[in-house]
């Protein structure tokens, strides 16, 4: 039976990126996307492919690679209260789908 999961995975923007690079800083965001799958295993998986096409997309190079930066990523199963609170902010989309609205639930 299919139920929703709540994928977390770190990134950099662009404005992060250069600044560590420039400045040796670690800052990043953290995206969240509730996606429809039949088990965690699933669903983080897909998550990762959206984490992937979002930073290249975010970045616009096709190069960058998300999985290559080694960001974390995992599904959430006790979301605190900024997450519950932010819940109808997080777009939810069924294996295979990317969402349209991707935001950052921490960071900028």
């Amino acid at each position: 039976m299919e139920r929703e999961h709540l994928f977390m995975f770190g990134y950099e923007d662009p404005a992060e990126r250069e600044s560590n690079d420039t400045h040796g800083t670690d800052n990043e965001s953290t995206g969240a996307v509730r996606i429809i799958a039949a088990d965690e295993k699933q669903a983080l998986s897909w998550g990762r492919e959206i984490a992937e096409r979002f930073v290249k997309t975010l970045h616009q190079d096709p190069t960058l690679s998300w999985k290559q930066l080694g960001f974390a990523a995992w599904i959430e199963e006790h979301p605190d209260d900024h997450l519950r609170q932010r819940r109808s902010d997080i777009p939810v989309v069924r294996v295979g789908e990317h969402p349209t609205n991707l935001l950052p639930v921490r960071g900028k």
